[in-house]
This record gives C-alpha cells, structure tokens and sequence, in this order.
C-alpha cells in the first residue's frame, strides 16, 4: 500500500556516509523523496572497508539514474537524482537493482519511514486531513461530495444532473442544496423543475424568483427564463427588457426570443430587419429556431431581400443541429427547387427527418410524397 499524505520523519542511511535524519511531507501524488547525505572522512586500514566509499557510491550513481520522472516530457530526460543521493521511495515503488549495499539500504529506508509512520501518530492523521482536503479529486462526485467544501457546491448541481431523469425529486433536493450555497446553475436547473412541475409541484411563482435571483447574480440564462415568465404572463415590455439583458449578455435564446418580440412588435416597435439581426445572433450562437427564423425571412423576403440559397443555408444548418423545422424546411425547398437544384429524393429524407423530430408539416409532406407513387 502506498503512504498516505503526511508528516513523516525518516532515517536513512548508506555506507560510507553518515545517518540522516529528517521531516517531510508526502503528497499523495509523490513517488520519492530526495534527500543529501554527508560522507563520512576515509578513515583508512583501520576502518570497516568491506566496500569503498567511491564504489558505493558508484553504485548509487547508476541506481538512481535509472529512474525518471514521470510527470512531463522534458523532465523525463533527466536523471532524477545525482552521485551522493539517496532515494526515499514510498513502499509501492522497486528501487533499480544496484550494489547489495545500495539493495539493503533501501529496504532499510523503507522499514525506517514505516517505524517513522507508527510515531509520529496524531501529527501525522491530520497533515494527512489536510493534505486530502487539498487535493481532493472531483472526478468521481458521490452524494456525500455535495456541500462538503465551500467549492463543492457545484457537486450537487452534477448530483442533480446524474439522478434527473431517473429520481427527478431527489435531483430537485440535490439542486436546492446547490442553490442555497450559492451555484446559480443549481438555482436556475431548480427553477426549470418548478417551471414544469419535474420532481417538484408546479410552481411558476417560485420558477420567476429563483430565475430572478440567477439573473441579478449576473447570469444572462436567468434573464431568459424570467422573460419567458413575463411573456407567458402577457408582459411583453418586461419580458423584451430582459431578454435584451441576456441577450447583451451572450445568452443566445434571448437573443431569438428578442427577435420574435421584434418581429410580431410585441412589447417593442414592428422591426423585422431587427429581428433578422437577432435571430442571426441566436443562430451564431447556437440556437438553431434562430437558424430557422432567419432562414425563413431570407425564404418570404420578410424584412430582409429573398434569398432562397441563403435560406437553404439557414435551414440546413437548423436541421443539422436536430431542429426539424429547418429540416421540414429545407425539405420543402428541394422539393420545389428553390435555392437548390430539385431533388425529390433528398426532400422526402429532409420531410423522413422533420417527421421523426416531432415536425406534423413534415410527416404530412412525407405523406403526400408516397401517395404520388
């Protein structure tokens, strides 16, 4: 078993030189430690010679330069340690074979810093607390993960996303507790819940504050959940205030739904050419009904010059982000010829798609084909 992170104090010791002694840390992430021994003065004849200070530490030498460093490449190509060094590995590492010397000395090492482990006792188990609590590793977020640190909050909104479709009311808890610590993508995912009643009651009161408080604490997605509340409540003016927020914001839905106030005049002046621009933006940023939106004003030529190939474009990039009106739509140009060259075929796969995406107009075009057979 490998050390666990801590305090340890070592003792190492290699003929020749003198015994060190030593406090370090270990990290979780450390395979060895370095440490400089001191030599010892040849005391000539007279001393304990049974191998030579300058063969052993020869020995030594060709030990340790055989390890490397794994942690990048450039390391990699570098002895780890130099003549004179020795290693003090942790017990799940082999030091390379060297002098018998060298051999039992390490194993030395290891007996040392497993006696050094048993002392240094409570000191010790919370260096190793807190050494966990620094490199805590998030990859795998279990429900005792959520709210246990500050920074863990968003835990319980990937706690919520986990068990969402299965246990849609415990992934409604997990993104309460979420919210209450302060992630706001707990608070808006909560606030969809209360919007379609999913794992919680229907509760559009409480979807409007919990968008509300996602939108004040600067998040553009807030603002659009909130204007779609005040639209839905026929409050159109309110909801063109904060779908143009989110929508200043980089929020592309707010954007595309901006653009649909714009283009019925509802909540704002009539303004078809500005909504084309931000139906454009929606479909820049990646909300393809602004793809579609925009390909259909290209299409009718409503607010903007006809353009049917830049309204095959649109729709073709609509149907392929799986919108199946733009599919239904692009469908309908390639039956008709418009934009494209005719293609029959390719229109009754578009209407096959459009249908199967949930498009009626497509499954009825579709329809219509296979009756002309």
């Amino acid at each position: 078993m490998p050390l666990p992170p801590g305090r340890y104090e070592i003792e190492v010791s290699a003929p020749g030189f003198a015994t060190h002694r030593e406090r370090v840390t270990h990290l979780e992430s450390e395979t060895l430690h370095q440490v400089q021994l001191e030599r010892i003065p040849d005391l000539g004849p007279e001393g304990p010679q049974t191998q030579s200070v300058a063969d052993s530490a020869a020995s030594d030498s060709a030990a340790v330069e055989q390890e490397r460093v794994p942690s990048s490449v450039s390391d990699a190509e570098q002895p780890l340690v130099e003549t004179q060094r020795e290693q003090v590995l942790t017990p799940s590492e082999e030091k390379p074979e060297a002098a018998n010397a060298a051999t039992e000395d390490s194993g030395r090492v290891r007996r040392d810093v497993s006696d050094a482990t048993k002392a240094v006792g409570t000191e010790s188990a919370e260096a190793s607390d807190n050494e966990k609590a620094e490199n805590t590793d998030t990859n795998e977020v279990s429900p005792s993960d959520c709210g246990t640190w500050p920074r863990d909050w968003a835990n319980c909104t990937e706690l919520g996303d986990t068990y969402r479709e299965e246990d849609p009311t415990r992934a409604a808890e997990f993104y309460k507790q979420a919210c209450e610590g302060g992630n706001v993508d707990g608070c808006f995912n909560l606030g969809y819940m209360y919007f379609q009643g999913e794992g919680v009651d229907l509760d559009r009161v409480r979807a409007a504050e919990l968008f509300r408080r996602v939108c004040e604490g600067g998040e553009p997605i807030g603002c659009t959940g909130l204007g779609f509340l005040y639209a839905q409540g026929q409050d159109n003016v309110r909801a063109a205030e904060l779908y143009e927020r989110a929508c200043d914001g980089g929020e592309a839905r707010g954007c595309g739904h901006l653009g649909h106030l714009y283009y019925e005049g509802e909540g704002v002046g009539q303004d078809k050419l500005r909504a084309a621009e931000l139906y454009g933006q929606a479909c820049e940023g990646g909300y393809y009904p602004g793809c579609l939106l925009l390909g259909y004003q290209y299409e009718m030529g409503a607010g903007v010059q006809v353009d049917s190939l830049r309204a095959a474009e649109l729709y073709q990039r609509a149907c392929d982000g799986e919108n199946a009106g733009g599919c239904n739509n692009l469908g309908y140009l390639y039956s008709e010829g418009k934009g494209v060259r005719q293609d029959f075929a390719k229109a009754a796969e578009l209407y096959g798609r459009a249908c199967e995406g949930g498009d009626s107009q497509g499954c009825s075009r579709l329809g219509r084909m296979y009756s002309l057979l």
